[in-house]
């Protein structure tokens, strides 16, 4: 159910032989992408407006956060490119989320659940080596 205007950019894509980004992945992994690159730019982005430092909070807190929003990044690219590996990269986070804040890891763990169940959309890794199949929805 592609609007006008979508149809219009495809054929134009096709026409200039132009690949879309995320031209045929699913919305449900398009608003994991775009949440997942997003809060991991804003992670990083936020250390930025800490101008001045408290001093209550250490040297150790600031690297953490500029890791995991770098890992969060590299994830969201890793998802785009439809690279298994982000799949196991994104789970780790989370069960590294669930002993920070089991409250809030609730939503990364669901997202694994599904990324793991949707794991035939990812075009490398163990499950190509098995000869796991991609369902028409994902190609």
């Amino acid at each position: 159910m592609s609007s006008n205007g979508e149809k219009e950019a495809e054929d134009v894509s096709k026409t200039l032989n132009i690949s879309l980004p995320f031209g045929n992945m699913p919305l449900p992994m398009k608003i994991i992408t775009l949440l997942t690159s997003a809060g991991g730019l804003s992670i990083v982005a936020s250390m930025f407006a800490d101008i001045v430092r408290p001093q209550d909070i250490h040297f150790h807190f600031y690297l953490l956060r500029v890791i995991t929003g770098v890992l969060m990044l590299i994830v969201g690219y890793g998802i785009a490119k439809r690279k298994e590996w982000s799949l196991w990269l994104y789970g780790g986070v989370s069960v590294i989320s669930l002993f920070i804040n089991p409250i809030l890891s609730i939503v990364p763990i669901g997202i694994t659940i599904y990324l793991y169940v949707g794991r035939a959309y990812f075009t490398d890794g163990f499950s190509k080596k098995i000869g796991a199949k991609i369902p028409a929805t994902y190609q």
